[in-house]
């Protein structure tokens, strides 16, 4: 009777709190978040690294869940990625490599209708530390939106920044295939 008792106890604090849907490398996160009024769910969570060296844990929020990574681009609805930092690094070393996966990812021309915004970016991206999270959010309408650790930091107008912003981790030159697989929930 007792282990009876205990187990319905643990399994009503299981199911009544808050549940991370995704766990990887020691990085929780969420299984749903709002963006743009909308409720999104965790596609998937990868790891990206770099010389032997963990650098953060990305994870994909989108409406409706797909493992299409070229849709997830084009997605004109709500989507986020979520960077939750593995280590200290300088704003240079984050907007080099979203610089990298700009131009990596745009035709020429669309880089010249993107640099002014992504200059604008890099500008603004403060230096992050171990246990820093970095949000990336499409709202419709509204732009997107770059968050570090709660704080709203700029807005990005057109759905074409957007989409080479997530081009960046899920277009056909990503930052890492493991990484772009792990998000799109292939692992």
């Amino acid at each position: 009777m007792k282990s009876r008792l205990a187990l319905t106890v643990a399994l009503s604090l299981a199911l009544a709190g808050p549940a991370a849907a995704g766990e990887l490398a020691g990085v929780d996160m969420d299984d749903t978040v709002t963006a743009g009024g909308s409720s999104l769910k965790l596609q998937g969570m990868g790891l990206r690294t770099a010389w032997g060296f963990k650098i953060y844990v990305a994870g994909l929020y989108l409406a409706t869940p797909t493992s299409d990574a070229a849709a997830v681009v084009r997605a004109t609805d709500a989507k986020v990625v979520e960077m939750a930092m593995m280590r200290d690094l300088a704003a240079e070393k984050i907007t080099g490599g979203i610089e990298d996966g700009f131009e990596k990812n745009s035709s020429s021309a669309e880089m010249a209708g993107l640099r002014e915004r992504l200059d604008r970016l890099k500008a603004m991206f403060p230096a992050v530390k171990k246990g820093d999270r970095v949000l990336l959010t499409w709202s419709p309408g509204r732009g997107t939106v770059v968050s570090h650790n709660g704080a709203e930091l700029g807005v990005f107008e057109g759905q074409d920044f957007a989409d080479a912003l997530f081009a960046c981790w899920l277009g056909e030159e990503p930052a890492q295939e493991s990484l772009k697989k792990g998000m799109l929930g292939l692992n």
